[in-house]
């Protein structure tokens, strides 16, 4: 069997680790932010908190371009970098993700490492044929990957231990690019796509192995209008959020989207012009939340209102939030020069 070798990469980011800080305040209250040092110097791509304490973080590696990954385990105080035994120059870590602060599992070019102690030691996963793209490890012991294949279609696989075996679960429609995850806290896995030559959006939920996809209305025929999902997060595996955005030649919106089981979606918010659009987001209710934007901005959500709770003075792009199951705290990770963390206590 012939193996796929291949090697990509990503604009450079300049990140800070932040979360926010609350006190005793009603939902529809602004936030009061308290900044706290870290030792985090790397730029931030990706985040992922286990509990309120362990947390792992994909940041900007080596050679300026590649990504390497780092750990925390007094909830983002100090984090250290996790090595691997290849040349990170040559291997940088393209996804992570891990089902508790032990067990995880990491995509590089060629081939997966897992970890069963935190990523203290690794074992090497070789996928014939296939070219990993990214992964959710769930709670349950499952996790869903996708992958390229040599038809260059991307596919959805799952494996239950460990990687030892997998199977195959769904082709994802041809030609398309851009794709986000997230994990449910009742382990459905929702992945998003577009399709910038067909100008579609998908967005398609796997739960207990079945596969379902949200359907798009095309645009009309002589409007020119491009639609792209930017964000998503899902409270559970019947209710979720994400962000819309659609352009033509008179201009751009960006809009906050609700489905409901996957029987259709309706219009929940608007995010305002000039915010470069929304990049993250993160809800504690079915209509109460956040959403990031790409020039530093957070408005908090309520219903179909939003207010401007946290701005960076410098341009800053907010690219994750993360927040542990059983944990109180959120996190979320951006752009810019400044480096910082905030908790918002739940």
């Amino acid at each position: 069997m012939k193996k796929i070798h291949f090697r990509i990469t990503s604009a450079l980011l300049f990140a800070f680790m932040i979360g926010l800080s609350a006190c005793n305040k009603d939902d529809n209250e602004a936030g009061t932010w308290t900044q706290m040092n870290t030792n985090l110097q790397s730029e931030v791509r990706s985040l992922q908190f286990v509990s309120d304490d362990v947390g792992y973080a994909k940041v900007i590696g080596f050679g300026g371009w590649g990504f390497k990954l780092t750990k925390t385990t007094d909830g983002g105080l100090s984090w250290i970098d996790i090595p691997f035994p290849v040349n990170q120059d040559e291997y940088p870590v393209l996804d992570f993700s891990f089902q508790n602060a032990d067990t995880g599992y990491v995509i590089l070019p060629d081939h997966l490492r897992t970890t069963f102690d935190g990523g203290a030691s690794w074992d090497s996963v070789y996928i014939d044929d296939l070219v990993p793209l990214q992964l959710i490890a769930t709670s349950a012991g499952k996790v869903y990957f996708t992958a390229i294949g040599l038809d260059n279609v991307i596919k959805l696989f799952e494996t239950e231990d460990h990687f030892q075996t997998w199977s195959h679960l769904y082709d994802f429609p041809d030609g398309i690019v851009g794709e986000y995850k997230y994990l449910s806290t009742d382990n459905a896995a929702f992945f998003a796509f577009n399709n910038w030559e067909g100008q579609k959006a998908y967005l398609f939920k796997v739960y207990n192995d079945v596969v379902d996809e949200l359907y798009f209305p095309a645009p009309a025929e002589n409007k020119p209008t491009r639609v792209f999902i930017t964000a998503l997060f899902f409270n559970n595996k019947d209710a979720g959020f994400f962000v819309l955005s659609e352009s033509d030649n008179t201009g751009r919106s960006n809009i906050i989207y609700k489905t409901v089981d996957f029987s259709g979606y309706e219009t929940m918010a608007s995010i305002p012009d000039g915010t470069a659009g929304g990049q993250c987001l993160y809800f504690k209710t079915t209509t109460d939340g956040w959403v990031g934007t790409g020039n530093g901005q957070i408005y908090k959500v309520s219903g179909s209102k939003l207010s401007l709770e946290f701005q960076n003075i410098q341009e800053h792009t907010v690219v994750c939030f993360s927040h542990a199951n059983s944990g109180s705290n959120l996190y979320f990770g951006g752009t810019g020069g400044t480096m910082g963390k905030y908790i918002l206590n739940f």
